[in-house]
């Protein structure tokens, strides 16, 4: 296995900066109401963080600016296997470049194409993304072609509810793989011209789900704020169509999934700003819009429900710092056997996470193992689960040695 450089450790930088200001344990450790030797514990890596007031109170004593230098695994991120992958680049080239000529293969060609055959591909396409073992390979492989020969449908036909229902949902698809690769601009790029054509044609639930897809990349880039504007901006909007709630009409299913959706995404970017109270509220609404569906449901690429609710408080958690509440959430959670396989690995890879923050080797290699099981592939291309199968690594466990190497074949490390 590559041996990867190994990055300080948040004890490592804690001392660090202790020592810059020449103050003892003591004196750093009474700040925060602990003992000396619970702060040489935290420094030396036998105990972790996990109280938002503590690291609110180090990062105030250590005069440290972002305490989500405290919180977050540190960590490279492991070099990409994907820089020369030809049906990425073609993939980049499909989604920024607005020409319809393009030399490919497969059923979807601009040549005989309607609406209906190129959407009866995407829905396939769709399907495999989330349910298949090769979904990355194939969404890769699929979507320039979709990407074409839809626009050269819209060209010839103008932005109508099929151009929006075709050519959107290949960009919210595109959007979707293109997150989990890490490619983020490129992601954000897709969800506004998603967003676009809903607009244009006037669709409420189409602009919804393009919002949607819209704050959820800009929580990714780190833009927080306006991840909360924009989708609380747009679940108000939905709602207010709707009646005087979100669940003014508990049977318009649809609605009231994409407002919860809306709603959690604002709680989780909320909680990135470390602003509990706003998490707070944004979640209380989502969490009555998924106990009004009752099951979970899938609207234009979009996924709402109790499990995602789930999943959601999960994730909040360790956003806010919370790892042993989001260990006790994972522990409650029951994800469906039969949920899909797109959205178990993202449980799957922030409960690693989750054990990463404790130093819980065993359990990271368990929720990696799983997700790898599900879907090969995720390792190989899901930055996040790469990175902590590639922390494992440099921890070098002897007793975890034989399966920590196989998934390093699998994931290309």
């Amino acid at each position: 296995m590559e041996r990867l450089s190994q990055p300080l450790s948040i004890g490592e930088r804690l001392r660090m900066r202790r020592m810059q200001y020449k103050l003892s344990r003591e004196v750093v450790a009474g700040l925060v109401g602990r003992s000396a030797e619970w702060l040489r514990q935290v420094e030396s890596g036998k105990a972790r963080l996990d109280s938002l007031t503590v690291i609110r109170g180090l990062a105030e004593a250590l005069h440290i600016s972002d305490i989500r230098d405290l919180i977050e695994e540190p960590g490279p991120a492991v070099p990409s296997t994907l820089g020369p992958d030809p049906r990425l680049l073609a993939l980049r080239r499909a989604v920024i470049d607005r020409c319809s000529v393009l030399a490919f293969g497969g059923t979807a060609s601009p040549r005989g194409a309607t609406w209906a055959s190129v959407q009866t591909e995407l829905d396939h396409t769709w399907s495999r993304w989330c349910t298949g073992a090769d979904r990355y390979s194939y969404a890769m492989g699929r979507l320039p072609a979709l990407l074409y020969t839809a626009r050269a449908l819209c060209r010839r036909q103008g932005a109508d509810p099929d151009a929006e229902r075709v050519l959107g949902g290949s960009y919210r698809l595109a959007r979707s793989l293109l997150t989990r690769l890490g490619e983020h601009e490129l992601a954000l790029h897709a969800a506004h011209r998603a967003l676009d054509l809903a607009e244009q044609v006037a669709d409420p639930l189409a602009v919804a789900a393009g919002a949607w897809h819209v704050a959820g990349c800009l929580l990714q880039l780190g833009h927080h704020a306006e991840a909360v504007g924009f989708a609380t901006a747009a679940a108000d909007n939905l709602a207010s169509e709707a009646g005087t709630s979100d669940l003014a009409d508990p049977t318009d299913r649809e609605r009231v999934a994409m407002t919860g959706a809306l709603r959690t995404t604002a709680a989780e970017a909320d909680a990135a700003q470390l602003n509990a109270a706003g998490c707070a509220s944004s979640l209380t609404l989502a969490q009555a819009a998924a106990t009004a569906l009752g099951t979970d449901m899938c609207s234009r690429g979009v996924w709402f429900g109790p499990t995602e609710i789930g999943i959601a408080e999960l994730q909040i958690a360790l956003r806010l710092g919370r790892i042993a509440d989001a260990l006790r959430q994972s522990r409650t959670l029951e994800v469906p056997a039969e949920y899909p396989v797109e959205r178990r690995s993202r449980y799957l890879v922030s409960l690693a996470v989750a054990h990463a923050h404790r130093g819980e080797d065993a359990a990271v290699l368990l929720a990696l193992s799983q997700a790898e099981r599900e879907c090969p592939e995720d390792l190989r291309f899901d930055q996040t689960a790469r990175n902590h199968l590639a922390r494992l690594i440099r921890r070098d466990n002897r007793s975890m040695h034989s399966e920590v190497s196989r998934l390093a074949v699998a994931a290309g490390l």
